[in-house]
């Protein structure tokens, strides 16, 4: 009886140990984003531009959401996001979205013409303190269909429960002053750490720093909760990746250099490397007052 005892705490022993080597091997034990999720967030993501009202140009970044229609299931509308600065500095009524086609296998690059304005009034539901902006999308041509679900928006809920705070892993898309990741206009992607403590309540907390390289042409870009091998509801998900919309970008972080160093003749920027992002609950209940 000993025996077979002493047999299964070695075989329960190596099960842990296999369990453990799995979860090592897996690509979220690695800080792997799963390729599924890396496409459909790259193609949700898109390059705005326009000029201001003296002419010079202006870049953003804006992505797709998805809201269910509840009265018609399995419909949605389509909504673009950005930061309200980056519609209310255009000086003409119309912006240029870089989107792209899917014919086959092979993605072309679109110009689409979306107007944010009339005659200088906006179209668009916004929050000018929070600078978060959000307009329905008539549809995109071609076959794909950009947009994550707006249930993806971590709520303060969201961040209690998978203990979202400083340290967590974040993934920025966007386009910095204007690169693409292609001629096709797919956006680019840095990663980072949230900088801030604490994160939540969002009520008292709709901001918080990301020490990520932020620069023009950013603002109003996706930012990524990454969260491999999650903790919640009293059990750790091995191999597991969770992801959540984080919110977006507003602003980045930076000094006069002349105001630290008197001497300086040039007045040029010193950037300390830090991003602000809007929580995702500020743009949820920008969405919910879109009728």
């Amino acid at each position: 009886m000993k025996t077979k005892i002493h047999c299964m705490r070695v075989s329960f022993t190596l099960i842990l140990c296999m369990m453990s080597i799995i979860a090592v091997l897996s690509p979220a034990a690695h800080g792997q984003v799963p390729a599924d999720e890396i496409s459909a967030i790259a193609q949700s993501t898109f390059l705005i531009s326009g000029v201001s009202a003296d002419g010079a140009p202006l870049l953003g970044t804006g992505f797709v959401l998805i809201r269910e229609d509840t009265k018609n299931p399995g419909t949605g509308n389509y909504l673009l996001i950005t930061a309200n600065h980056v519609f209310k500095e255009m000086g003409k009524d119309e912006v240029t979205i870089s989107g792209r086609s899917l014919d086959g296998d092979k993605w072309t690059k679109l110009e689409l013409q979306l107007k944010i304005k009339e005659n200088g009034v906006p179209l668009y539901q916004y929050d000018d303190q929070k600078d978060v902006a959000a307009i329905r999308l008539p549809g995109f041509p071609g076959t794909a269909r950009p947009g994550f679900s707006t249930s993806l928006l971590a709520t303060n809920e969201d961040l209690v429960k998978y203990g979202v705070n400083m340290g967590t892993q974040v993934f920025v898309l966007g386009y910095p002053f204007g690169f693409m990741s292609n001629d096709v206009g797919f956006p680019l992607m840095r990663s980072g750490y949230v900088a801030s403590y604490p994160v939540s309540p969002t009520s008292d907390y709709p901001t918080f720093y990301i020490d990520s390289p932020i620069v023009p042409g950013n603002s109003g870009g996706p930012v990524l909760f990454f969260l491999p091998n999650p903790i919640y509801d009293n059990a750790i998900h091995m191999g597991m990746t969770k992801i959540l919309f984080a919110g977006l970008i507003t602003e980045w972080r930076y000094f006069p250099q002349k105001a630290l160093i008197p001497s300086i003749k040039e007045d040029s920027i010193l950037s300390v490397q830090l991003g602000v992002v809007v929580q995702a609950q500020i743009i949820k209940d920008l969405i919910d007052k879109i009728p």
